[in-house]
Order: C-alpha cells, then sequence, then structure tokens
C-alpha cells in the first residue's frame, strides 16, 4: 500500500501527478492537500481524499501524514505551471523576513543560480553583474537576450517600507530610503514623523539629468561608476 500526500495538488502538474498516482496506487490512500483558494473540484475532489496542507504550516502538514500514515510527499507547492507566467509576481516565503533580506533581495543579480550575471561572458574580465543597452546580442545568427535583474544600474531609487507597531506612529513607520544602483547604496531611514526632506534627497536638487554636486543621487552615480570598471578588484 502506498499513501502518499500531494502538496500543491490543484495546480496542472500537481492534478495530473495525483491522478496518476491514485490510479497507479488503487489500494493506497493518495491525498491531495491545497491551500485556501484553490481547492480540488471535479474528479481530483471525488476520486480520493483531500486535506488542506499549507506548506509553511509544518503541523498541518504532520496531521495529515499522521492521520492518513503517509510514507511519501510530493512538494510541488513552489513548482509553476506548464501555463503560467515564467517568473510570478509573488512567491510565499518559508520564514518571515526581516529588513536586511528584503535589502538583500533589492541587490540581487541571480547570484548562485544558474542566471549568475557575474559568471556569463558579459560579465568579463572583473565579473560584473550590470549590462548596457542594448540588451539582446547576436553571435552565429542566433539571437541571445541578457537577464534582468532586480539590482539594475538604471535605477533611481527604492526603498523598503518598515511598519513597527509597538513604537509611537511617528517612529514606528520608516522608508529605508536609497538612490542609485541598489546594490551600492546605502539605505537611509526616513520616519513618518519627519517634517522636512534631506537636502541630499530634496526635490529641485539636481535630477536624473541634471548634475549635482549635493544631490545623494549623483553622489551614489559617481562611485557605482567607478566600481563597475573593475568591479571584483
Amino acid at each position: 500500500m502506498k499513501n502518499v500526500l500531494v502538496i500543491g495538488s490543484t495546480g496542472q502538474i500537481g492534478s495530473e501527478l495525483t491522478m496518476k498516482l491514485r490510479k497507479t496506487y488503487r489500494h493506497g490512500r493518495i491525498v491531495a492537500g491545497y491551500i485556501p483558494g484553490s481547492e480540488p473540484k471535479g474528479e481530483l475532489l471525488e476520486s480520493g481524499p483531500a486535506e488542506m496542507a499549507n506548506v509553511c504550516n509544518g503541523q498541518q502538514i504532520a496531521d495529515i501524514v499522521d492521520k492518513y500514515d503517509i510514507d511519501t510527499i510530493y512538494n510541488l507547492a513552489a513548482l509553476l505551471s506548464a501555463t503560467a507566467e515564467r517568473l510570478p509576481l509573488w512567491v510565499q516565503p518559508n520564514r518571515k523576513l526581516n529588513v536586511q533580506d528584503v535589502m538583500a533581495l533589492m541587490r540581487d543579480h541571480f547570484e548562485g543560480t544558474p542566471m549568475d550575471m557575474t559568471q556569463d561572458v558579459g560579465a568579463g574580465p572583473f565579473h560584473c553583474p550590470y549590462r548596457w543597452r542594448p540588451m539582446d546580442f547576436e553571435v552565429d545568427g542566433k539571437k541571445y537576450v541578457h537577464e534582468r535583474a532586480i539590482s539594475t544600474q538604471q535605477t533611481g531609487f527604492s526603498f523598503v517600507a518598515q511598519c513597527r507597531s509597538w513604537l509611537p506612529n511617528k517612529l514606528g513607520g520608516v522608508i529605508w530610503f536609497g538612490v542609485d544602483d541598489t546594490y551600492s547604496t546605502c539605505y537611509c531611514p526616513v520616519y513618518c514623523g519627519v517634517t522636512q526632506v534631506p537636502v541630499c534627497f530634496e526635490e529641485g536638487n539636481g535630477s536624473m539629468s541634471r548634475y549635482s554636486e549635493t544631490a545623494a543621487f549623483w553622489l551614489f552615480n559617481r562611485v557605482s561608476n567607478f566600481c563597475y570598471l573593475r568591479y571584483d578588484s
């Protein structure tokens, strides 16, 4: 007897796998795991047991394992449907993120993945993860396109918003604000209670096309451009 829990059973891949397992192990218990809003329907619901199974809820998964004596788990919760977007709008993290985690995500160039922009031929001898327009190129009659990372040299500004309910309103809400490239910027706290913008961030102090030596954007821009020349030196 085979007792299987399929987490993410209502997706395209999960639903086909669940039905295949139920046909293969007719005397077993193949549990269709789902999350609210993605309940199983039709044959998937009628042909076997179904349980709410949030992959981020360890106790919920453990209860299902005990209830059905599960010996195998297929976790498809993080897989995209074959017909879905190549890059999802959002994903659910497996733990609570802090401010530093989100800042690190803002600075990402796919490091440590097959799309690591510091490792391909466009990175040059100093492993620079940035690509300048045009973003496509051709080799031996075949066209290629550079990946578009979260962190780019074209960034005007970025921020991470933080809400801290245990502090007074004027301090509890804070925007960690940075200008230019997210990888080389320093995020500065701007509190809800401020009544005046620092001169370096002030509107009218330079612009994206007009240089100002007192504007934070242009100071960070100068430093990052020097860094691009010998990125990993």
